[in-house]
């Protein structure tokens, strides 16, 4: 009997000894399957906006008095104010002839053209992606490590079970949506929206730079006015500068975050690759379209 119990224990203890090799085969299985966490390093453009953006995340808006945040919000407003009032007087001062002139096929008016809206693009460009892929990226992994998810809850199809008042007010209630909840996604959207508002007027900067640089006829005027664009689209960084970074609201460590993504190496390389052509194919393709639609006329003659 003594062994039998004995046997009985061996079969018990080989029995769980291999139920563990197989639990820690399942794990190591799914840990190998599942991509590595990597930290990674976004720098932020030092910019008002984006720096109005930070001081809401890492808290600091909380630690500021009314009057300091006053005083941001102003530099917010007053910096994206001035640039779309700029935009908007230049626009009214270009002739209409302008944009039949730009990739005009006489002289050497068509490669002046080029080398302007060249230099300007590339530059629009680059601020534009960089909004994208730094800004607009960083605040997407925030959102998912705070799980941030705007109405989320209250989808098609909870409305459709709503059969009265009586169970709307149920199902409403079981959504359980609180105010804290709903003011932190009301904050996301309107850190969206604002960059929505800053590429838009990249757009309005771009469609005036066609036409000023067309109605210009020597390649320095051209470049001029890319110069004074440039100039003006700098007035969100002097912001930055004058109410945030002098003042000791933020340190310039601070544009440094620090987002935890979870991909391998090979995706890493293929997230860069995907960048790079979309810089590029962008590019290229911004500078066609410009270049066909102010010269169509021309074009369409010559595959007449």
């Amino acid at each position: 009997a003594a062994g039998g119990t004995a046997t009985e224990d061996n079969e018990e203890q080989k029995l769980a000894e291999a139920q563990a090799n197989d639990a820690g085969l399942e794990v190591a299985t799914s840990v190998e399957e599942s991509p590595p966490t990597m930290e990674m390093i976004v720098e932020l453009p030092h910019d008002i906006l984006t720096g109005y953006i930070l001081c809401h995340l890492t808290g600091r808006w909380k630690e500021l008095s009314r009057v300091s945040q006053g005083c941001i919000l102003l530099g917010v407003i007053a910096s994206y104010l001035i640039q779309f009032m700029v935009v908007f007087a230049l626009a009214g001062d270009i002739s209409a002839s302008g944009l039949r002139d730009v990739g005009s096929v006489d002289g050497t008016d068509p490669l002046f053209n080029l080398v302007a809206l060249a230099v300007l693009l590339q530059y629009l460009v680059k601020d534009l992606l960089n909004f994208y892929y730094s800004v607009w990226f960083w605040l997407g992994e925030v959102e998912k490590e705070m799980g941030v998810k705007t109405l989320s809850r209250l989808n098609i199809k909870s409305i459709k079970n709503v059969a009265n008042v009586g169970d709307g007010l149920k199902n409403l209630k079981s959504t359980e949506i609180s105010v804290d909840g709903m003011l932190e996604s009301a904050k996301f959207w309107q850190f969206r929206l604002s960059l929505i508002f800053a590429f838009s007027l990249y757009i309005l900067f771009g469609l005036y730079a066609i036409v000023a640089i067309g109605g210009e006829s020597e390649l320095v005027d051209k470049i001029e006015v890319a110069l004074n664009i440039f100039f003006v689209l700098e007035i969100d960084d002097w912001a930055c500068e004058l109410f945030l970074l002098t003042p000791g609201v933020l340190d310039n460590d601070q544009f440094d975050q620090t987002v935890r993504i979870k991909e391998t190496e090979e995706d890493s390389n293929k997230r860069v690759e995907r960048r790079l052509l979309g810089a590029t194919l962008l590019l290229i393709l911004s500078f066609a379209v410009i270049y066909i639609a102010c010269n169509w006329p021309s074009i369409a003659s010559a595959f007449a």
